[in-house]
């Protein structure tokens, strides 16, 4: 776990997920679409999993990021008072709704 103090700066989370090897990064949308404007390919990342919540990720970003570390970026929804409800694992096509949580029942009304 990383505490970031100040105006955040997408180079410097990125070099400390170089430097300290992280294999496993979740942030939200927005961070993904600053960590892009950054060069994903010249780091050199020990990440083995990248996961997005708190809104959709669109699959532009997805892509972009897959293209830049070879990690695809996987979703997942909770909210404050639950587990994880819905997600995305390795397998599962980007974009479609995902699989439930253990424990969790849903029925889509839309």
């Amino acid at each position: 776990m990383y505490n970031y103090r100040g105006k955040f700066d997408p180079k410097k989370v990125l070099e400390k997920v170089e430097e300290y090897e992280v294999d496993s990064v979740c942030a939200p949308p927005t961070v993904w679409r600053l960590f892009l404007l950054e060069d994903l390919r010249k780091y050199n990342f020990s990440l083995k999993e990248a996961v997005s919540a708190g809104e959709p990720l669109n699959q532009e970003i997805i892509e972009r990021v897959q293209k830049a570390t070879g990690i695809t970026v996987r979703e997942g929804y909770r909210q404050t008072e639950t587990t994880l409800q819905i997600r995305t694992f390795p397998g599962i096509k980007v974009g479609l709704d995902g699989e439930r949580g253990a424990g969790i029942q849903y029925r889509n009304i839309g």
